[in-house]
């Protein structure tokens, strides 16, 4: 008899193991490269999925848990929801992505009013918020032509992968207070920023997906032709 008892208690363990789901062990040996990310706040017991989404007090199709920042009503969709942490008040990374300001460009999004958006027009455009494999959270490899993955190049008759060293003004920060706007070169990969010397014209030379200064996402302002003269010149 308590032989059979223990068989049961064991299973209702097993039952309730499988219902609750994989630990962060099981997690980590999965695709789900959200745990051990920057997107990974767990702490304690909790998974890595409970940093964000919960299955008590949550809200809509995305389980939500956290707080929704809509920026006093200018955010909505999953763009509320990504400033509701990079608001401060988990992390100022990436702040400028939601500037305000009348003379900050971002790539376009088409969040639904109701905030449940569908897949691939909201900041998941670009990213995926639970695999961090890219770089940025990037669903493409992120280097200076990640544009091109959407854009075609033919879009473009700016010469590109050019070896040269003209840009005036290099630096390029939108975080900076005062920010700072320039037309950066690249390394041959297009993974990192060349300060100084020879390097490469990319994509992201003349443009920003975020913090740009025009509603074509320019680097620099167009004003008197800014952003030409600055190698031109």
């Amino acid at each position: 008899m308590n032989a059979r008892m223990g068989l049961v208690e064991v299973g209702i363990i097993v039952l309730f193991g499988s219902l609750l789901g994989p630990g962060p062990a099981a997690l980590a040996a999965t695709n789900e490269s959200v745990v051990g990310s920057p997107h990974d706040l767990c702490t304690g017991a909790a998974t890595a999925c409970e940093s964000c989404h919960g299955p008590a007090d949550a809200s809509g199709s995305f389980l939500w848990a956290r707080e929704v920042n809509t920026g006093g009503g200018a955010f909505s969709g999953l763009k509320a929801r990504c400033y509701g942490c990079h608001d401060g008040s988990v992390t100022s990374v990436g702040s400028y992505v939601f500037s305000t300001s009348a003379s900050t460009y971002s790539h376009v999004v088409t969040p639904l009013a109701t905030g449940e958006t569908p897949h691939g027009d909201d900041c998941d455009r670009c990213h995926d918020p639970h695999d961090d494999s890219n770089g940025k959270f990037l669903i493409v490899a992120a280097d200076a032509d990640v544009c091109s993955d959407c854009h075609q190049t033919g879009e473009c008759d700016h010469p590109k992968e050019v070896l040269t060293d003209f840009p005036h003004l290099r630096a390029w920060d939108p975080a900076a207070s005062p920010e700072v706007t320039g037309t950066r070169l690249w390394n041959a990969g297009g993974t990192a920023v060349v300060s100084s010397g020879a390097a490469y014209i990319k994509c992201e030379t003349c443009h920003a997906p975020h913090g740009a200064r025009t509603p074509e996402l320019n680097a620099m302002s167009t004003t008197g032709s800014a952003i030409c003269i600055n190698c031109h010149s």
